[in-house]
């Protein structure tokens, strides 16, 4: 089982497949976990009274997997970046995905990160065939440092396509 058998439509290497690999990775492991941002009113938040000057924090972690705003949240669904799936996978608020935050103080390398994420993920994916172990598809442990990762790496067997 390589890593593009998780595709439902049989398709190779493209655009389409590599750009739903992508976004689904950033969903359910952000590299940034927490948002934190001072309040700059009094406001009532979920009825909880936040004072002007409080730091609030916002877990993605917890956002990018709460069933309030995801169909089946914790399952690996590439399909769920497809057009045609918005409306069943999609999430239910336009502001339940942001791995880079959002508006005026989002990630400024957000547009370099993506970039260079497809194109690294386009070239592995056209000479190697990735898969999990054979001893069965490992459950990932993530830390938190500065940013998400894996607490004991994520183990995959590689080799060349031919």
């Amino acid at each position: 089982m390589s890593v593009l058998s998780c595709w439902p439509h049989g398709q190779g290497v493209g655009v389409v497949v590599v750009v739903t690999l992508k976004w689904v990775t950033l969903r359910l492991y952000p590299a940034a976990t927490d948002l934190a941002r001072e309040a700059k009113v009094d406001d009532v938040v979920g009825g909880h009274f936040i004072a002007k000057g409080t730091q609030v924090v916002t877990n993605l972690y917890s956002c990018h997997r709460h069933e309030d705003f995801w169909p089946r949240p914790d399952e690996w669904l590439p399909e769920r970046w497809l057009p045609e799936q918005q409306a069943a996978l999609g999430p239910r608020s336009p502001d339940a995905f942001m791995p880079f935050s959002t508006g005026g103080r989002a990630c400024i390398g957000r547009y370099m990160a993506v970039l260079e994420a497809q194109v690294v993920l386009a070239v592995l994916l056209q000479r190697l065939e990735l898969s999990p172990p054979k001893d069965g598809t490992p459950e990932v442990s993530v830390k938190q440092a500065f940013t998400l990762k894996s607490s004991q790496g994520v183990p995959v067997s590689v080799k060349p396509l031919a």
